[in-house]
């Protein structure tokens, strides 16, 4: 990826690791709309983060790992379009009296 500190890629994937457990035990609870948009929401933010690293080249990657970060960005902005789904549902189904 051409960075030049390899400190930056280990704490950013310790964080994802981190990230993913976390929404792992989350999924295990009953889901409700409030956890969907907030594993959404950091799911977006993690884009925005990626679209800034790309605009500002904070890291001077290199063109294979613009490519990875481009990649990446965009198979998370898919799973936050569709946690933002979920959640929506999750709230239509709430507000439906039994």
């Amino acid at each position: 990826m051409g960075i030049p500190n390899p400190l930056v890629a280990i704490l950013l994937g310790v964080g994802q690791v981190v990230f993913g457990v976390l929404v792992g035990r989350e999924s295990r609870q009953t889901l409700t709309p409030t956890s969907g948009y907030v594993i959404g929401t950091l799911n977006a933010l993690f884009v925005v983060g990626s679209v800034l690293i790309l605009a500002t080249n904070a890291f001077a990657l290199t063109t294979a790992g613009r490519w990875a970060i481009l990649v990446a960005a965009d198979i998370v902005l898919t799973l936050a379009v569709l946690q933002f789904i979920g959640a929506r549902r999750i709230s239509a189904l709430v507000r439906v009296p039994a």
